[in-house]
């Protein structure tokens, strides 16, 4: 779904940006190569902040890439001196933490994933004071619902394109790219559970 998520943003912004002279760039780029690095933070920490921290690094969806951080996506304009878009994706899914349909309010959980992914990349990078690259977040929960940051990056693309009526487009772009990743997903499951029931069961029948 990440990959699905990341091939869209890419097609539809070299869609439209292509009309300023920008085009994404698939390669990732390194964060080092555009923002300032932030010091090390201090190692003195509470024992209470070091069993937080090993319980974060047996994580297996804990990113440890720190100061090597990369984003996912370059919009890089045919001049050198303007300025470059970084995109970082990420997809999550609003039934993960227990969901209760009284407090759901759709795009809160893409927004946690936005504050999440904020807050590891200041840990390392001085992401505010530079007039070269911006970063962007682009969050969507598996519902198709986009985050904040998300719809206002999908706007810039309308913008840029100086036809704000494709907007409604490009949400749809995206939603309906996500929506086949899901379908693509059911599908190749249910595929395996079907041929391993089918083996299990041709297995059972040879052995009687």
């Amino acid at each position: 779904m990440h990959t699905a998520l990341k091939d869209v943003v890419i097609e539809t912004g070299d869609a439209y940006f292509s009309l300023r002279n920008v085009r994404a760039n698939r390669r990732e780029p390194q964060m080092k190569d555009y923002f300032n690095p932030l010091p090390p933070p201090s190692t003195s920490r509470t024992p209470t902040q070091s069993q937080q921290s090993e319980a974060e690094d047996n994580n297996p969806f804990h990113n440890p890439m720190g100061p090597n951080r990369r984003a996912d996506i370059a919009f890089l304009p045919a001049n050198d001196d303007e300025y470059i878009l970084l995109v970082d994706v990420t997809t999550i899914s609003p039934l993960v933490k227990n969901l209760q349909k009284h407090t759901y309010v759709p795009g809160s959980y893409a927004d946690v994933a936005v504050k999440g992914k904020l807050d590891k990349y200041l840990k390392h990078f001085d992401t505010i004071s530079t007039l070269e690259a911006g970063l962007w977040f682009f969050a969507i929960e598996t519902n198709g619902v986009l985050s904040s940051e998300s719809k206002k990056f999908c706007q810039l693309m309308a913008e840029v394109a100086e036809a704000p009526s494709i907007l409604q487009v490009i949400y749809q772009r995206i939603s309906v790219a996500i929506q086949n990743s899901i379908a693509f997903q059911v599908h190749t499951a249910l595929q395996n559970y079907t041929t391993t029931e089918r083996n299990n069961h041709r297995h059972s029948s040879a052995a009687q």
